[in-house]
């Protein structure tokens, strides 16, 4: 037996589908009224369409006291120009008495929206992967290694290759920083045949995407280009007198690449993996301890009084004959196995692991923007969005 619910005679309705979000009511506005001359709009361009269209949007996004987005801070986009952006910012918080208004024509509403649309109701993940340079196109990437990074949007910069913690505006430019990038990547290591993949991805529960913003890559062999022009000069100097014995195995270079079709800009802070450097280490120190042997190899026959003054007396004008020896093959010594060794050593650490830690990755607002409305791409490595 079982019950049966007796049909009434008033048809029921289906339950009806939740509508849009605001993110999304926002995303197709967008869609509709901004336009991307010959594909993408350029970050001074002001966006086409009245204050009356993008005011109340901004408005039921970000002023509603019933809408929590987990920050306090709003970003309002001036009409004036600063010298150090393309536009002047103005910072304000949320339930601050003096918020611009509708009526104040020096505020750019849409970009306005944009721009708090893109540092608030998205959740990024930033992701490197180690992978092999011989993937054919349109197959899945062969990977060796992968980390993925929490990391949240700003329209400001903190340097990381240079001493302090001062930030600066950046807008139009939208920058995704990796603050503790040595602890991140310490073990993001690239060799001969590898490259180095970087993507970044955006999330919101109220958007059906998930967009790709950035998704580049650099091989070995042209990162450990960049990496060996950046060496100093001294680095350089030494290198050459010591005919390529020694190299500065331990510094670091920040080493800048452009985005895909050149749009954005990420940078890694490049060095030598710790093993490569303590096996160049332990190879001078042999090398050192050889040329040391080597002046001292005389006769069996001759006592140690001559041995020593051998090796402390090359320069007198007078030479015994164990003083003749020394100084003969101390000569060829000279000549002949150092440049060897150099040769060897030169092709034995021709190539060698490098780490590569991300610093940030930049893109304009409007490149983002773009990503959002129509996107394009599909992740290319695999990430976890509970990454932080």
């Amino acid at each position: 037996w079982y019950v049966k619910k007796m049909a009434s005679n008033d048809e029921e309705e289906p339950p009806s589908s939740p509508g849009p979000s605001l993110v999304e009511e926002v995303l197709a506005a967008a869609r509709s009224l901004v336009k991307f001359p010959n594909g993408e709009a350029t970050p001074d361009e002001h966006i086409s369409g009245e204050a009356e269209t993008w005011y109340p949007l901004f408005s039921r996004l970000f002023l509603d006291p019933k809408r929590d987005t987990g920050d306090d801070m709003l970003f309002y986009v001036n009409r004036s120009r600063s010298e150090s952006s393309g536009r002047d910012l103005s910072v304000y918080r949320k339930d601050a008495r003096s918020l611009p208004e509708f009526s104040d024509a020096s505020v750019l509403w849409d970009e306005t929206l944009f721009l708090n649309l893109i540092v608030q109701e998205f959740d990024y993940t930033l992701t490197c992967g180690v992978c092999s340079v011989d993937t054919k196109p349109m197959q899945p990437l062969d990977v060796f290694q992968l980390v993925s990074q929490r990391v949240y949007a700003t329209p400001s910069q903190q340097r990381m290759d240079k001493k302090g913690k001062t930030s600066e505006l950046t807008y139009p430019d939208i920058f995704f920083t990796i603050e503790n990038f040595e602890e991140v990547f310490k073990d993001l290591s690239v060799s001969e045949g590898q490259k180095v993949v970087v993507q970044l991805t955006a999330f919101s529960t109220q958007y059906h995407a998930l967009p790709v913003l950035f998704l580049g890559s650099i091989p070995y062999s042209a990162l450990k280009l960049v990496f060996d022009s950046k060496a100093s000069a001294a680095s350089k100097l030494a290198s050459k007198a010591t005919l390529g014995l020694w190299s500065n195995r331990s510094r670091t270079e920040f080493v800048g690449m452009r985005g895909p079709r050149g749009k954005g800009r990420a940078q890694m802070a490049v060095s030598w993996s710790a093993t490569d450097t303590q096996a160049q280490l332990a190879q001078e120190e042999k090398t050192v301890k050889k040329a040391a042997v080597v002046f001292r190899r005389c006769d069996d026959d001759d006592d140690d009084e001559e041995e020593k003054e051998a090796v402390v007396s090359t320069t007198t004008t007078s030479h015994s004959p164990v003083q003749r020896r020394s100084s003969d093959m101390a000569s060829k010594w000279l000549k002949t196995p150092v440049a060897a060794v150099s040769k060897r050593w030169q092709q034995r650490h021709s190539g060698g692991e490098l780490i590569c830690r991300l610093t940030f990755v930049m893109l304009p607002w409007n490149t983002i923007l773009q990503e959002l409305i129509h996107p394009t791409r599909r992740p290319a490595l695999p990430f976890s969005l509970s990454e932080s």
